[in-house]
């Protein structure tokens, strides 16, 4: 995967790093005959919490 993390939890990644998540879509790469990432995936928005944990 040339380094991709295709296990790693996307979302609790981006929260850990001091975002909240405005927005999110899930989903999974459609079947092929070559084989996906495994992980489903994210779309979305996230802002930067303020110091202090405000939003």
């Amino acid at each position: 995967m040339g380094g991709c993390h295709t296990g790693r939890d996307t979302q609790s990644a981006i929260t850990a790093a001091g975002f909240t998540l405005t927005t999110v879509d899930r989903f999974a790469f459609p079947e092929t005959r070559l084989p996906s990432p495994s992980a489903t995936h994210i779309f979305g928005t996230a802002e930067r919490n303020q110091a202090g944990g405000a939003v």
